[in-house]
């Protein structure tokens, strides 16, 4: 392993990340097909993985803000407690 292949791999790896034209999601550059649709073949199947995704993604969003209330809450009662 030479110099040479170093560099290259350092390039390869430093590619920015390409957004997938039939799911929407982001993928490593260096990779050249969408891991996450690359599988799907019918369009019926795609538009289940989309909306399976974006309902894990909402679903994922609702504890933190969950935490954040909580936080504000303990915040304004310390307040009061001075």
């Amino acid at each position: 392993m030479g110099m040479g292949d170093l560099s290259a791999k350092s390039v390869q790896e430093a590619l920015p990340d390409n957004q997938c034209e039939r799911c929407g999601l982001t993928y490593p550059g260096k990779e050249k097909q969408c891991p996450h649709c690359k599988s799907i073949k019918s369009d019926e199947d795609l538009e289940s993985f989309k909306a399976k995704h974006e309902k894990e993604q909402v679903a994922g969003k609702k504890p933190i803000a969950g935490i954040v209330v909580f936080i504000i809450i303990l915040g304004v009662l310390f307040y009061l407690s001075l």
